[in-house]
């Protein structure tokens, strides 16, 4: 079963063949990771859960931001 929003595979304790799917998701990852970070003008440090690139006029680069900004809310009276 393949994970809609990352096309990972999803395994199932002692699936026969894990090892293989397991290496085609690092794969998957690795690939997606170095062709963002391997860009110049993209600057990555610290990856967690959740970041976005923002960019940041002072270095002229992107760089990975926690995403909580975007699910902040105002209320005004």
């Amino acid at each position: 079963m393949k994970l809609s929003a990352t096309d990972l595979e999803r395994l199932r304790f002692a699936h026969q063949g894990w090892n293989t799917l397991y290496n085609a998701n690092i794969n998957r990852l690795n690939d997606t990771y170095l062709k963002i970070s391997g860009l110049l003008d993209v600057s990555i440090t610290s990856l967690t859960d959740k970041d976005v690139l923002q960019y940041n006029s002072g270095i002229s680069k992107w760089e990975n931001v926690s995403s909580g900004f975007l699910t902040t809310t105002t209320t005004t009276t």
